[in-house]
């Protein structure tokens, strides 16, 4: 199974780190790109590359540990083979 999250998705701020405490992660950024007025973070969650976009305000550099959260209504779960959504059943 594959967990779908869209990078904008994923929340660093301190509203949504409060709001949604119980999904709180963390992860070691491995590389970073600027792209005006946002950057995205890039790390690895659970074995798989995973990309964040922030705002240009975030300033994250590599080795850096981040807390995010995920918004658990923008989660969907996909059979890797199939393709099928889960979340949609």
């Amino acid at each position: 199974m594959v967990l779908g999250i869209r990078g904008e998705d994923i929340k660093m701020d301190a509203q949504n780190m409060d709001l949604h405490s119980d999904n709180r992660q963390y992860a070691v950024i491995t590389d970073t790109e600027v792209m005006g007025n946002e950057n995205n973070l890039y790390f690895n969650f659970g074995g798989t590359q995973a990309v964040a976009r922030v705002s240009k305000y975030e300033i994250s550099q590599i080795g850096d540990r981040i807390d995010f959260v995920f918004m658990p209504s923008k989660m969907h779960f996909f059979d890797k083979e199939t393709g099928i959504n889960y979340t949609e059943m």
